[in-house]
């Protein structure tokens, strides 16, 4: 949640469009899937607390996602990356 939450809105939105967790599950589609209007375009028109309280209170299950910006930080990309 710090990660994320030090980015601008625009940040944050485009890592949860990339987000897919070790699981293969999409964010966008597991969040949008929860029905009750949960629609990720509303998502990403609300202030950052509420994205990232939604997006960490709604069940989706993060382990296994690195973000592409991280690979770029560390001169590696997703696909010659090696978890040590």
């Amino acid at each position: 949640r710090e990660f994320l939450g030090s980015f601008t809105k625009s940040g944050i939105e485009s890592i949860l469009l990339e987000a897919v967790n070790g699981k293969g599950q999409g964010f966008v589609a597991q969040y949008e899937a929860q029905g009750e209007g949960k629609k990720f375009s509303s998502l990403v028109k609300k202030n950052n607390g509420e994205i990232l309280d939604e997006a960490f209170g709604c069940g989706y299950d993060f382990t296994g996602f690195v973000p592409a910006c991280v690979f770029a930080f560390m001169g590696k990309d997703k696909v010659t990356a090696k978890v040590d």
